[in-house]
């Protein structure tokens, strides 16, 4: 994979049949404004393009049937399932919310959409210039899940808006993103009158010290230095 620091603009269009007694596919992907749409040979035409540079690890796209819930100015739910749009809509703008108070700083995208993928999806979550993926897996109704979200939220600041140049320097996104995570998450619940189990933060935080333990033990002195 081009290290962080290769960065480019893009630009993507992409024809898909149109299908009798099917709607139309959806297109999700990392843009600077809504896509040009258009019909054209029995097909849907989707014209993307991004005049930001960005390393093309922060590229995402995906193809396929939702119907997108507005949850108000510049931001958009999209879920297999109407059931799951109540709870993952109020924690989404309670997390943005949370997250700017403690940051100081608003959102640094203008519009977001928040995409609920195929179960093929092999990570939890990924987040891209004004776009979240989240695995369906973290929608089994334990809200205690959604911290994955939390985390994905904190990427657009770090990770996207300050980033590192290679790869060894992952700290600046990961690091941060999992440091405010549960922050973030905590005060979610807390506007959304939801239980907070302080137990579990206990957990996570003797996980992550073990995990990073492991991740030391294997690494070279010099790559353990900032």
């Amino acid at each position: 994979q081009d290290l962080p620091r290769g960065l480019a603009t893009w630009s993507l269009t992409l024809s898909l049949p149109l299908q009798l007694h099917q709607p139309p596919y959806t297109v999700y992907c990392t843009e600077d404004k809504e896509a040009t749409v258009y019909e054209e040979e029995q097909c849907h035409v989707w014209r993307s393009s991004t005049t930001r540079l960005l390393p093309i690890s922060a590229f995402a796209l995906a193809v396929g049937r939702w119907t997108p819930l507005s949850l108000g100015p510049g931001l958009r739910l999209a879920t297999p399932s109407l059931n799951t749009n109540a709870l993952l809509g109020r924690y989404l703008r309670a997390a943005l919310k949370a997250a700017s108070s403690l940051l100081g700083h608003p959102h640094p995208e203008p519009r977001l959409d928040l995409v609920v993928v195929h179960r093929s999806f092999s990570g939890l979550g990924l987040c891209s210039p004004a776009l979240i993926f989240l695995s369906p897996s973290l929608l089994a109704g334990d809200p205690a899940l959604l911290i994955k979200l939390a985390h994905e939220v904190t990427h657009a600041w770090f990770g996207l808006a300050i980033g590192a140049e290679d790869w060894a320097e992952q700290w600046l996104s990961e690091g941060f993103a999992t440091f405010l995570e549960d922050s973030i998450h905590d005060l979610v619940l807390e506007e959304l009158g939801l239980p907070r189990h302080r137990q579990l933060v206990g957990l996570r935080a003797i996980n992550r010290f073990l995990q990073l333990e492991e991740e030391v033990s294997c690494s070279r002195s010099e790559l353990q230095e900032l």
